[in-house]
């Protein structure tokens, strides 16, 4: 059982003290172990933005406990548009399954992140790169409301669509023309040297196979994120990353999270094979993963 840890699942961890060396085995152990998303190692670099001793401190622990992890041997997920890539390989090689790993040479550059970020070692290069990915993530939300604003008939069309008719239409939706365009626009964006015809080809081909639980998963966020903002006029900070760990997780068995919000949704944008289990403090953190199913 692969258990896919929102990023403060991993701040629990470290919060609460649990030494690896035991968890790690007592999961093995059970059939079971914890999977880290590329995405987590530069949520948790942010410690390192912020000003003052306290912030530098609070990052070489954090980064510290979670060399330890690594050492170990954790698996790591690509990021979502690397997933995507990889089932497009597939659909080209007729392979059967996807790895949604990273490989052992990206995992080596990952290794030596950690352990520059473990004994503080963070230059103007890194912290640049995270505010660019803040910025990313501000503009993202800047675009779906404009977009909203701009296209007042398709906010009135999803303002039709009530909470509990939300999930049956989402998976009419998902399957129309205009969500190949997005997913072929994702594609273009990650592959710009590709002529745009190809790109909308295998937008379709990854839309309409059986498999491809990224691409579908991408498809699927960007509706409910436009039809959320519709209905509230606004997307908190955190959906943005928040949605994207959810789609990341949906070539592992289980979503472990901390933020019970995410309830909501997050069924919505996984498959079956994955359940979302939510961590509510009942009992020490590693007591509950030893004890998921």
């Amino acid at each position: 059982m692969d258990i896919y840890l929102d990023t403060n699942l991993w701040n629990e961890l470290f919060k609460q003290g649990v030494h690896p060396g035991s968890l790690l085995p007592s999961l093995k152990g059970e059939g079971k172990r914890l999977v880290l998303s590329d995405e987590t190692v530069y949520e948790l670099a942010k410690t390192f933005a912020k000003k003052g001793q306290s912030g530098l401190e609070k990052g070489i622990g954090l980064f510290t406990y979670l060399k330890e992890f690594i050492t170990q041997s954790v698996p790591i997920t690509k990021d979502n548009m690397a997933m995507v890539a990889a089932e497009m390989q597939a659909l080209q090689w007729l392979m059967k399954e996807i790895f949604p790993f990273i490989n052992p040479s990206d995992y080596e550059i990952v290794r030596t992140l950690v352990d520059h970020l473990s004994i503080g070692e963070i230059g103007d290069r890194e912290l640049e790169h995270i505010d660019k990915r803040l910025a990313i993530r501000g503009f993202d939300r800047q675009r779906v409301i404009r977009f909203l604003e701009d296209n007042p008939d398709v906010r009135r069309d999803l303002l039709a669509v009530s909470r509990e008719l939300f999930p049956p239409w989402l998976k009419r939706e998902a399957d129309t023309p205009n969500c190949i365009d997005y997913l072929a626009g994702q594609i273009h964006s990650y592959f710009p040297e590709r002529p745009g015809e190809e790109a909308s080809e295998y937008a379709f081909a990854l839309q309409t196979a059986t498999a491809n639980r990224v691409s579908k998963g991408m498809i699927r966020r960007n509706i409910y994120i436009n039809w959320r903002c519709a209905h509230r006029g606004s997307i908190p900070k955190d959906l943005l990353p928040d949605s994207s760990h959810v789609v990341n997780a949906n070539y592992c068995d289980v979503y472990a999270t901390k933020e019970s919000g995410q309830a909501e949704y997050a069924w919505l944008l996984l498959t079956p094979s994955t359940c979302v289990r939510i961590y509510d403090a009942q009992k020490p953190i590693g007591e509950w993963l030893l004890s998921l199913t």
